[in-house]
């Protein structure tokens, strides 16, 4: 097919759980015969290397966001988070590409996106649903300390929702994509109309890792691992309830605890962490430099939709990890068999604490983990599924 496809980001450097499951879907399509003309939004001074996109898409065409608050005071009505992702030379250059050659699908990655899509045309039309985006903002207003953020998403949560609605009761959406099946079985119960299907995360796991039963560093005892984009909400709030309600109760047994905090973009609120405990990264070169200093990776999530590249990068190199239950939300894996699901500070802080000081005793669990991931989650057998529910849709 020839495939439009609308990215909220650049999908490659695939430095983010979100760039990860755009540019590994990317690169399926291709390897199905599908010629993929890619628009998408890039950050400021962002460095666009065309030479390794171009091998996935036949045309890559990139445009600046901008976070317009303006632009989002002047339309009220909308959702901030759609309206500083409109650009309306992309939306003008989609409708020529579409009036002078033969589109066939367009495939609009994530909700947010949508106004950039010309809907005057018979063309078949899949949103990529990350997460329920509105429900996401819900979540994030519930469990916010800060009054002005809670009132901010809330009422982002708002418009979020009509806007959504709008597009999926109007029949102007012919397909959805989820990456969990709790998110797939709530869309379809409320929009039974929509085509949908679940495409789930993958992860590739390495041959090296699969064949060693060593996993553990018996040299490493206590270094901790959160990795994620450190601008975004549900990451900002999941650290900071560890660093203030978890960690603190870790030091009281294992007094020379290191929490390593890796991800681009910090906040000041992140980088207000840091102390002779807590180490805020930034943006790393390379990941695998910190998982290979640890032995345990913690995912505190309280709020987000989704399920969480994180999670996959952390089992699939061979860690042990203590999460919420939100960060497991969407997967096949279990509590005490593939992972530790601790909702409460002290359980959670017990956990770690057990996980550093005997990590021997939680081979089996990363070998189950592993072995889940292999089984479920690889990207050859989900690029079957998406390619499949693509042709068939159209």
């Amino acid at each position: 097919m020839n495939i439009i496809f609308i990215s909220a980001e650049l999908p490659y450097p695939d430095n983010s759980g979100g760039r990860i499951y755009t540019w590994e879907r990317l690169k399926q399509l291709k390897k199905n015969g599908n010629n993929i003309c890619l628009y998408t939004l890039v950050e400021e001074n962002e460095f666009i290397n065309l030479n390794v996109l171009n091998t996935v898409c036949v045309e890559t065409n990139v445009y600046k966001r901008e976070k317009s608050y303006i632009k989002a005071v002047l339309n009220i009505n909308k959702p901030y988070s759609v309206i500083s992702r409109f650009i309306n030379k992309m939306y003008y250059d989609i409708k020529e590409k579409i009036n002078h050659d033969n589109v066939e699908l367009i495939i609009i990655d994530i909700p947010e996106m949508l106004m950039n899509c010309p809907f005057d045309n018979d063309i078949c039309k899949v949103v990529t649903q990350h997460n329920i985006e509105y429900e996401t903002f819900r979540s994030i207003s519930e469990n916010s300390n800060d009054i002005f953020k809670k009132i901010a998403y809330y009422f982002e949560y708002i418009k979020m929702k009509r806007f959504e609605e709008r597009y999926y009761n109007n029949n102007l959406i012919q397909g959805c994509t989820f990456i969990s099946n709790i998110e797939f079985k709530q869309f379809m119960s409320k929009f039974p109309n929509i085509d949908s299907v679940c495409v789930p995360q993958g992860y590739d796991v390495e041959n090296s890792i699969t064949s060693n039963t060593e996993f553990i560093n018996k040299n490493i005892r206590n270094n901790i691992i959160f990795t994620g984009k450190m601008d975004y909400e549900p990451n900002i709030q999941a650290v900071k309830w560890f660093c203030k309600d978890i960690l603190p109760l870790i030091k009281k047994e294992i007094n020379d605890v290191k929490f390593y905090i890796v991800g681009k973009n910090p906040t000041n609120e992140v980088k207000g962490l840091a102390n002779d405990s807590v180490i805020v990264t930034g943006k790393v070169a390379s990941i695998k430099e910190y998982f290979n200093k640890t032995n345990l990776c913690v995912i505190p999530l309280k709020s987000g939709g989704g399920v969480k590249i994180k999670l996959f990068e952390a089992l699939g190199n061979g860690k042990i990890v203590v999460t919420t239950s939100k960060g497991i939300e969407g997967t096949k894996f279990r509590n005490n068999k593939h992972i530790l699901i601790k909702n409460g500070a002290n359980e959670f802080a017990k956990a770690c604490v057990d996980a550093l000081n005997y990590p021997e005793k939680y081979c089996k669990i990363i070998n189950n983990s592993l072995n889940l991931i292999k089984d479920n989650y690889s990207w050859n057998a989900i690029g079957e599924c998406y390619n499949k529910f693509l042709n068939d849709l159209k």
